[in-house]
């Protein structure tokens, strides 16, 4: 039975080698993994975390699994979304933001960062913003991006709508 998993992985590891679905220095979640691609073998797959934790994924289950591949096409649209009260001008927030964008490092102008309404909730506008960026620059550009943001809302005066009502109390005994 043992053999048999071995068996499995080595059949996983030729065919991922041949097939190539990332390649070392590649971003790739597998399942709810995410990682950096740090070593391809035949027997398992080595992904660092940017938590800085070695993962060592047998290949079997990658052949198993969704392979994500953030690095293949060399760009990566980041997510970022932002609350508006209704009263403030749409415009005028989306100029702020995109000035506010301009001064971050490693965001790409082509293709350009795309800024619109994402939803209406109950207090607020959901802006989406959404600059591309080269992969490797994932975590330092998310954390810029929404610092500048926040510098750039405070400059202006732009308000951000939040719940009213909320009460602190104790937690344990």
């Amino acid at each position: 039975m043992s053999l048999q998993g071995s068996l499995g992985n080595l059949a996983s590891g030729i065919l991922i080698l041949f097939i190539k679905p990332y390649e070392l220095g590649d971003w790739i979640s597998i399942g709810d993994r995410f990682g950096k691609v740090t070593g391809i073998g035949i027997f398992n797959t080595e992904v660092q975390t940017p938590g800085n934790k070695m993962l060592i994924i047998p290949n079997s289950k990658i052949t198993d699994d969704l392979v994500v591949n953030y690095s293949k096409i060399g760009v990566l649209r980041l997510e970022i979304f932002v609350g508006m009260p209704y009263e403030e001008d749409f415009e005028r927030v989306s100029s702020i933001i995109e000035q506010a964008l301009s001064t971050v490092d490693h965001i790409l102008a082509d293709p350009k960062p795309t800024i619109g309404i994402e939803d209406f909730d109950s207090h607020s506008v959901t802006v989406g913003v959404k600059p591309y960026i080269k992969p490797d620059y994932y975590w330092d550009v998310m954390y810029a991006s929404r610092l500048a943001i926040m510098k750039a809302f405070t400059k202006e005066g732009v308000k951000v709508a939040y719940s009213e009502g909320v009460e602190l109390g104790k937690i344990g005994g």
